[in-house]
């Protein structure tokens, strides 16, 4: 093959070359970008939480409570409460020969032994609230704590049938302990034990262990001071 034979077919393997790498860039753009890693925005997602009436109280305790349209809550048990707390308790306590004992005081009518307790006067808070009763009913004064100890639900005798009462309770440290303004209250102290007994007689198995819980997360805390 002569000089002009090769330069034709080196031009021709020239132009072949072009036109293959033409034809291989117009399938690419038609068939668009190389399949890669599929890659999905993700977003951390936070539950809302559920619109209830519940708290959470001392020791990471809830007090259970869906709330209703009328301002009652849904509790454990298929009970109901009405709303937020207005009646305070007050735990009253001290430390006698080495051991925790509890003031309790009987009920209105005499039948059995609460905390002392009440609703709210006017421009006062519940923890103002527990220190008044604790004087009024157990003639009992000293340091209230300025925190909520715990919640429990109390169904008064003159309401058989209705809804409970939320009560909300606190710790007073007994510094003075005296008469009380109200007749029939006797106001007596007893030890963990005797006391958790002394709460559940007269009373139906769900409200006595509501005070018996009280009366534990009173110890417990008191454990820890």
């Amino acid at each position: 093959v002569g000089i002009s034979g090769q330069a034709a077919v080196a031009a021709s393997l020239i132009l072949r070359r072009l036109f293959s790498s033409r034809l291989r860039r117009i399938f690419a753009r038609r068939a668009g970008p190389a399949a890669g890693p599929e890659v999905v925005a993700e977003r951390a997602v936070v539950a809302a939480p559920e619109v209830a009436g519940g708290r959470e109280v001392a020791g990471g305790r809830e007090v259970a409570g869906r709330r209703d349209v009328d301002g009652r809550r849904d509790v454990d048990g298929g009970r109901e409460v009405d709303g937020e707390p207005e009646i305070a308790a007050a735990v009253c306590y001290r430390r006698h020969d080495g051991r925790s004992q509890f003031l309790l005081v009987r009920t209105s009518d005499g039948a059995r032994w609460t905390f002392p307790k009440g609703g709210l006067e006017k421009r006062e808070t519940l923890a103002e609230a527990a220190a008044r009763e604790a004087g009024e009913e157990a003639g009992a004064s000293g340091v209230v704590a300025g925190t909520l100890l715990t919640e429990y639900r109390h169904a008064p005798s003159r309401r058989a049938g209705h809804a409970d009462d939320l009560v909300a309770a606190f710790l007073l440290k007994v510094r003075r302990a005296g008469t009380s303004c109200e007749p029939g209250r006797n106001p007596t102290w007893f030890d963990v034990a005797t006391a958790r007994e002394r709460l559940a007689e007269g009373r139906d198995a769900f409200h006595a262990q509501e005070l018996q819980r009280v009366l534990d997360a009173a110890a417990r805390e008191m454990r820890r001071r």
